[in-house]
């Protein structure tokens, strides 16, 4: 059971938080310790992830500016923030595949004796991709390959008007539709993905989870 990964991904908004702690209590009342890891936050990322390079960048700036208050800085930072997917160019892989990298070298040495539960992981990332040309599908499917597989992963998937009312400054058109669908086409390319749609009944959702962790996680250990 040592080091078994579950991943949670999805478009923000969508119920990763609620599933991780709802599979904590799976895992806890079946006798086994787990933790819940912030993928966003492993210490590699912090020099390796543009996106998080681009959010400091932005904080220093607006509260450097505006003198924006601690408490008002992340609503400040969604209106300067321009969200959108991006590209999947040769740069923005070699950047990937030198976190892939980074992460291969901390999990080596970051050992933990319990079930990890991330929030987020690389596949959030390259959701976050336009695949357009052939290029790209050939580089999507490169990443894929050198990505480490946890045990288990699910994509968690919505309609976009209840993503737009959890997070309105997002765009429907530009941002929320093209990412949900990066989002179910990525779950056809990877074999432990499992698609839930959480906008189902809440019992339903649940039963499909426990499913599947007792299932790859409890009975293989």
């Amino acid at each position: 059971m040592a080091n078994d990964i579950i991943v949670i991904c999805g478009i923000d908004g969508s119920g990763k938080t609620t599933n991780t702690q709802f599979i904590r209590k799976i895992l806890h009342e079946s006798g086994y310790d787990s933790a819940r890891v912030q993928f966003n936050r492993l210490p590699f990322n912090y020099f390796t992830s543009f996106h998080l390079l681009k959010k400091h960048y932005l904080q220093k700036k607006i509260a450097k500016q505006n003198e924006t208050p601690k408490s008002r800085l992340s609503e400040e930072m969604r209106r300067h923030q321009n969200i959108k997917l991006n590209h999947l160019t040769l740069v923005v892989f070699f950047g990937f595949a030198f976190r892939i990298l980074c992460y291969w070298l901390y999990s080596i040495f970051k050992r933990r004796n319990c079930v990890q539960i991330y929030d987020r992981y690389f596949y959030d990332n390259i959701a976050g991709c336009i695949r357009r040309s052939h290029r790209e599908n050939i580089l999507t499917k490169a990443l894929l390959w050198i990505i480490p597989n946890p045990k288990l992963c699910f994509i968690l998937t919505t309609k976009e008007n209840i993503i737009k009312k959890r997070r309105p400054w997002f765009s429907v058109d530009g941002y929320i539709i093209p990412l949900l669908r990066n989002y179910k086409e990525l779950s056809e390319l990877i074999p432990s993905a499992i698609l839930i749609n959480t906008d189902m009944s809440m019992s339903e959702a649940e039963s499909i989870v426990k499913k599947h962790v007792l299932e790859t996680i409890l009975k293989k250990n």
